[in-house]
């Protein structure tokens, strides 16, 4: 079966209920956030919106129980579902592509272009304000960092991200963010050593 809107309803309630005991970096705002990145990208770049769409919600759903090693973990229970589901099996297979391949250290493994966009909607979700206020809420709420250790970590954490998009789409949303973050970034050290203009 391919799949539809019922399909895709199930997916995403199925989803949504792991996300629910994910940290604030991967809870539900990432998943919806992930998935709306992604269809972006496809339609942008020609790929199966829907896969995509599959892929970001399933790609973090075993984040909350192994943060380590979490993509390679949600494959048996995402084909399972879908097997469920009476997905058929080079559907299934492209989604698990996404999923496993959503990670910077398994992304030159995809397959499918699908799993690109969905490496790039989870990628971008780091880079940018959006990225920096993310990064920034877990590292002092939950890390219990320090404010200028937080602020170095994430400015360390986007300029990793931001060369590493695998669409065009991506590439051009991250250059645009991380640009305006570099500026940012450079009068915060400024502030911070009593540096103006």
């Amino acid at each position: 079966m391919k799949l539809n809107s019922d399909i895709m309803k199930r997916i995403e309630k199925f989803c949504a209920g792991y996300y629910k005991k994910n940290n604030v970096a991967h809870d539900l705002e990432h998943m919806y956030m992930t998935e709306k990145l992604a269809a972006y990208i496809a339609r942008k770049e020609g790929y199966d919106i829907d896969i995509c769409r599959a892929g970001s919600f399933f790609h973090d759903i075993m984040n909350g129980l192994r943060h380590s090693g979490h993509e390679k973990h949600a494959l048996p229970l995402a084909r399972r579902f879908l097997r469920k589901l009476k997905v058929d099996e080079d559907i299934i297979e492209s989604i698990c592509d996404c999923i496993l391949c959503h990670s910077t250290f398994h992304i030159h493994r995809a397959k499918t272009k699908e799993a690109w966009a969905v490496h790039d909607a989870d990628l971008l979700q780091l880079i940018g304000p959006y990225g920096y206020v993310k990064a920034l809420s877990l590292r002092l709420v939950e890390k219990k960092m320090k404010m200028v250790d937080a602020v170095s970590s994430s400015e360390k954490k986007q300029n990793f991200c931001a060369p590493r998009m695998k669409t065009r789409i991506g590439r051009r949303i991250a250059k645009d963010n991380h640009k305006f973050m570099k500026e940012y970034y450079k009068r915060y050290k400024q502030f911070r050593s009593l540096k103006f203009k």
